[in-house]
């Protein structure tokens, strides 16, 4: 119930209470409960709405960590894929002048 002290609180500023009849405030009484109804009502419903976006922004959270891992995970494949393929250059590279070192040595000695 609401408590009528006129120095600490009043629920509706500018009202005289004294100045009411019994119906009259208990009038007032109802609607004040009714809109004390409605604003919990309004607060659940805000309440809901807060756990939805809270629990949308977790999901969101987690699937970026995966996807950042994700990421992570397929640049390394990248970079050593990279490393693999300058490794293998090198290699044929090697085998090109072992080659062309081969073909002169055989061509010098077809001709001596």
């Amino acid at each position: 119930r609401v408590l009528l002290v006129q120095d600490k609180w009043d629920p509706i500023p500018n009202l005289k209470w004294n100045e009411k009849s019994t119906v009259e405030l208990k009038d007032l009484v109802t609607q004040m409960e009714l809109d004390r109804d409605s604003y919990c009502k309004k607060r659940n419903s805000v309440q809901v709405e807060l756990g939805s976006i809270q629990s949308y922004n977790e999901i969101t959270q987690e699937r970026t960590r995966r996807l950042d891992v994700e990421t992570e995970k397929i640049d390394l494949e990248i970079e050593n894929c990279i490393e693999d393929n300058s490794v293998e250059l090198q290699v044929y590279e090697q085998k090109k002048f072992f080659l062309n070192y081969c073909h002169n040595n055989k061509l010098s000695e077809k001709e001596s």
